[in-house]
């Protein structure tokens, strides 16, 4: 049983909403700056169509391949290392994708961006763990 005073703080709860915020909100627009852009970057990089669909749709890989190992890291360590590492991975393909010249580099980085999405669902599917949206709405 939870008293009033395990649960944390208002601050708290904000300063994790935000960061939770702003951990999804780049991400996504990151990826989903490529349709309207998309006739620039072709020719900025000089991509085929095969090659710029492919770099769109590169994200939904991890999602797609790693859930499943996402999940059992959240069961085995926690929610928060697991999210930490995803969030840190995610800020590193998001750099990358910035200074990409071509499409190898630009594929790759951008399958580092959805990392925070697929460990957070993860965690959130585990019974024992509470999520962070959760733990911010509280």
């Amino acid at each position: 049983m939870t008293t009033l005073n395990d649960s944390p703080s208002r601050a708290r709860r904000i300063l994790c909403f935000i960061v939770f915020a702003l951990a999804y909100a780049a991400p996504n627009y990151a990826q989903y700056q490529f349709s309207p852009l998309g006739t620039q970057i072709i020719e900025t990089y000089g991509l085929s169509g095969v090659q710029f669909n492919s770099i769109f749709t590169a994200p939904m890989l991890p999602a797609v391949f790693l859930s499943l190992i996402s999940g059992l890291l959240v069961d085995r360590y926690g929610y928060k290392p697991v999210l930490g590492v995803s969030i840190l991975l995610t800020a590193l393909g998001a750099v990358a994708r910035v200074f990409a010249n071509g499409y190898g580099l630009m594929y790759v980085a951008l399958i580092f961006l959805p990392y925070p999405a697929l460990s957070f669902f993860a965690s959130a599917a585990g019974k024992s763990h509470s999520s962070l949206v959760s733990l911010s709405l509280m």
